[in-house]
């Protein structure tokens, strides 16, 4: 018998809104010479396919000249609203930003917006066909991050297994089956992350959409489960490497990451 259990995840504020164009993370242990070294990753580490999507990046500071360089007066509440609204609108019409934004949400005296991956040429993008104000502050990731977590693919009878080695780089998921063959039930969710392996041999997380529903699944003994975890191609064009997906699980009262690898061609 399975019992669910559903709370609408947010991930940030409770104002925030997911992108209307689409439906816990270790740190690093490096030092601060490996953090200093995200920032110039694309121009000295960067694939293929993720090289095109960076092409005018050179051009940051011209790119971004807009009414962000005005001080920001001060918003009542029902002006942030509105413009919220104005954005939905907007960005719903805006072919070239669609997936490539998780959500935007009210901030003090702000409307913050939350790219999956976040770029000089997304940020002018969105100035100009959506909306350019001085309140507006652009988050998300400008390089993927170092991972260094690990987890175990069989433990204690439970295990994950991908539901083909080699999935499709143009796939906007993955799948997976979990099965429970120990003694007692396991809960599990919708949370999961994703890393992949660059050309260096550094494993780096995979720039994704964060919202997810936070859903409890109990699988009892026995029993399987097919989970998921959803790519976005479009926002972070999927390298072809090897890929490890990380699925939390409790068993017995104890928190266990599960881990299964496969490759994206």
């Amino acid at each position: 018998m399975k019992k669910v259990i559903s709370i609408l995840f947010a991930l940030a504020l409770f104002s925030c809104r997911p992108s209307s164009n689409q439906s816990a993370s270790e740190s690093s242990a490096s030092d601060s010479v490996e953090l200093k070294k995200q920032e110039a990753w694309e121009s000295a580490h960067r694939l293929d396919s993720v090289e095109a999507l960076l092409a005018e990046e050179g051009n940051e500071h011209d790119a971004e000249a807009s009414a962000s360089d005005k001080p920001a007066r001060q918003y009542s509440e029902h002006e942030l609203n509105a413009i919220m609204d104005t954005i939905g609108q907007r960005l719903s019409k805006c072919k070239e930003l669609s997936g490539c934004i998780s959500s935007y949400c009210t901030v003090a005296n702000g409307i913050e917006v939350n790219f999956i991956y976040n770029t000089a040429e997304r940020r002018r993008l969105f100035r100009q066909k959506v909306y350019d104000a001085p309140i507006l502050k652009f988050v998300g990731p400008e390089s993927p991050i170092r991972m260094s977590k690990t987890g175990v693919s069989d433990t204690l009878g439970i295990s994950i297994r991908p539901t083909q080695d080699v999935f499709p780089i143009t796939a906007e998921e993955v799948t997976f089956i979990l099965k429970n063959n120990s003694s007692s039930e396991l809960t599990c969710g919708e949370h999961c992350e994703i890393a992949f392996l660059d050309s260096e041999g550094v494993w780096r997380k995979l720039p994704r959409n964060e919202m997810f529903n936070d859903i409890g699944y109990e699988v009892d003994p026995n029993g399987s489960r097919k989970v998921s975890g959803r790519l976005n191609p479009k926002a972070f064009p999927t390298p072809a490497t090897r890929y490890r997906f990380f699925y939390p699980i409790i068993h017995n009262g104890k928190n266990i990451t599960l881990m299964a690898e496969y490759e994206m061609r």
